[in-house]
């Protein structure tokens, strides 16, 4: 489950709680609100709690849809949180004039909670392996479920010639390098995937990472550097062309970072970048979540590895910020364009898939909305020298 749909889950077991200690606790037929609870008879209000019952089987199935594992203290608290407040609503009651609490109904409600938890606890060993025959039916599911994404992707987006955004980042680098021309990737990666093709361009080439892994084998020609964009170990004017992909987003002090893209850019040279738009839906829920909740949802949705996710703070990805801050260190924009993306973040879950699609489609469309999609696509002309400032 998402963060925002456990959070909807508890506001409506909130307001569901609410209503059932109101119509648990009201003198039977009285017609307190205006005559509408006469009919509420004891038999209706036990009824009432049948939906809390419902609530627990469908959090069940949404951890089997969605093979989370949730805590075990976690799983504990809840349903008996469940069984408390069903319990304490028969006892509370006993209090209420025309109404009797039940032993029966308080036991039943902790049957009904134990069970629960029963459901529960068999679906985490099984999501651990302990039933093998219902793990692999799980992991057969989710297979089909991402095969059918990527069939609706295929034919929405490659069947109608759609290109990624990080092809046209690299087409864009190949027009502003040419024979010779000396590059650096800040924030290339642990192992330098840009490498070979920053190669084939005839360019000298050279990457940054604060996580990048200098003894792992990298294409014979690069060379590779662990760093930061705030402190890039270069002399001054040593590039032509400073490219980053994927970093701004990742930015907590861009101005610093773009001085030194200035610094180490040659008189004239270029910081070619693509970044996620501050306004696409991604990164606008990936603003209200911690930082310390994105490698499981990330992990979650796309499989990527925890320790692959770096905390975001989008402080120079709209349009005014990258003017403001290109102004501010000396840079002229010569290129800003809005490119769209495919759902990869729904890619196990087809419904969602499609909507995302269908929103995709909208922005696109319209020229007006084209601020709403999900990259960034541009690049700077350095027009000062170092020397002075």
């Amino acid at each position: 489950m998402t963060v925002i749909s456990r959070k909807t889950a508890w506001v409506v077991m909130f307001l569901y709680a609410s209503v059932l200690a109101v119509v648990s606790l009201l003198p039977s037929g009285t017609g307190v609100f205006g005559g509408w609870d006469r009919a509420i008879t004891p038999t209706v209000q036990n009824l009432l709690h049948l939906p809390a019952y419902c609530v627990l089987f469908l959090w069940g199935m949404l951890c089997l849809r969605n093979s989370t594992r949730p805590g075990f203290v976690v799983i504990l608290i809840v349903v008996l949180a469940c069984g408390a407040f069903g319990a304490g609503l028969e006892i509370a009651q006993t209090l209420v004039p025309g109404r009797m609490g039940s032993i029966l109904d308080v036991l039943l409600n902790f049957a009904g909670v134990g069970l629960g938890l029963v459901a529960v606890i068999l679906h985490r060993r099984a999501a651990a392996g302990g039933f093998p025959v219902v793990g692999l039916f799980l992991a057969d599911r989710a297979e089909r479920r991402r095969h059918k994404c990527w069939e609706i992707v295929k034919k929405h987006y490659h069947e109608r010639g759609w290109r990624h955004a990080y092809k046209k980042y690299e087409d864009l680098l190949a027009e502003v390098l040419s024979h010779g021309s000396v590059a650096l990737d800040v924030g290339c990666g642990r192992s330098f995937p840009l490498a070979e093709y920053l190669l084939e361009c005839g360019a000298e080439v050279h990457g940054i990472d604060p996580v990048a892994c200098e003894r792992e084998a990298v294409v014979r020609g690069a060379s590779l550097v662990r760093g930061t964009a705030y402190d890039i170990p270069y002399p001054d004017s040593s590039f032509d062309v400073v490219a980053s992909r994927c970093v701004f987003e990742h930015l907590k002090d861009p101005t610093a970072a773009f001085t030194e893209f200035q610094r180490v850019l040659k008189p004239g040279g270029r910081a070619v970048f693509l970044t996620p738009s501050r306004y696409d839906y991604v990164s606008l829920f990936a603003s209200l979540i911690p930082n310390s909740w994105h490698g499981k949802i990330v992990k979650r949705f796309e499989g990527r590895d925890e320790e692959n996710t770096f905390p975001t703070f989008y402080k120079a990805n709209t349009a005014r910020q990258i003017k403001r801050l290109a102004d501010r260190t000396g840079f002229a924009i010569e290129r800003f364009q809005y490119h769209n993306c495919y759902p990869s973040m729904f890619m196990t879950q087809p419904v969602l898939c499609r909507v995302a699609i269908a929103y995709d489609e909208l922005v696109s469309g319209l020229r007006r909305l084209h601020w709403l999609q999900g990259w960034i696509l541009g690049c700077m002309r350095s027009q000062e020298t170092w020397g002075g400032r």
